[in-house]
């Protein structure tokens, strides 16, 4: 099994997750008809342990993953996203710091 993947920050909540690299010749044979025939066509074509195709299958394909939402520090305003550099309400410059 290769388990000696890197992590990455997941753009859509923030947390480590493992990098995907999913075989493109092995697209067509994975079970798409719930999350968890998914993980295990990921496990059997992928060679891969359940936490990592767990982890691929919740911040891959499906989106599982809670959408991490931020706000303006300057006037509160909603963020587009949790990793937006600029407010679009007032237009104040936002740093964000993702962790690699």
């Amino acid at each position: 099994m290769t388990d000696d993947l890197s992590r990455v920050i997941c753009i859509r909540c923030g947390e480590k997750v493992f990098k995907r690299s999913i075989n493109i010749k092995n697209l067509h044979k994975y079970d798409l008809s719930s999350k968890t025939a998914y993980i295990n066509s990921l496990m059997k074509y992928e060679d891969i342990s359940r936490e990592v195709a767990t982890s691929w299958a919740e911040h891959g394909l499906y989106d599982f993953c809670k959408e991490k939402e931020a706000n303006c520090p300057v006037c509160s305003n909603k963020l587009k996203t949790w990793h937006s550099k600029l407010c679009l309400k007032c237009g104040a410059k936002i740093e964000v710091e993702l962790e690699g």
